[in-house]
């Protein structure tokens, strides 16, 4: 693995951690912290959907952008930023690419939300 990728995924991780609103940070690391098996389980569209109609919809956005525009290396085709909300242009952008796209998108979302849980959980002992 690159070690640019990793420090960008890392780097990412953490902001989106931060930006979380403080009121809803405890619910935001509750369900940060099933993510990962989630993603494992469920795989990313139904996840993602899991995620979109819930009250931690941020997360799923959070891994939309990610893949969308943020990543270094982007595994699906390319999206336009502001065309619509990240996570519905996820949606298409998954419904669009070949079976080898759509799992290295999977892969890089369940590295991404890896990390996401470690800084949600330390974010969340610190509040």
């Amino acid at each position: 693995m690159s070690e640019n990728l990793q420090r960008a995924r890392i780097d990412y991780a953490l902001k989106a951690v931060r930006r979380w609103p403080s009121i809803k940070r405890k619910d935001y690391a509750q369900r940060a912290k099933s993510l990962p098996v989630e993603l494992r389980t469920q795989g990313l569209l139904v996840t993602l959907a899991a995620l979109h109609g819930s009250a931690q919809a941020q997360l799923a956005e959070d891994v939309a952008r990610w893949l969308l525009w943020e990543a270094p290396r982007r595994t699906l085709p390319p999206q336009e930023r502001g065309r619509g909300d990240a996570i519905r242009q996820l949606y298409t952008a998954c419904q669009d690419a070949d079976r080898a796209a759509y799992r290295a998108a999977q892969a890089e979302a369940l590295a991404l939300a890896e990390h996401i849980k470690r800084f949600a959980t330390a974010l969340n002992q610190e509040d």
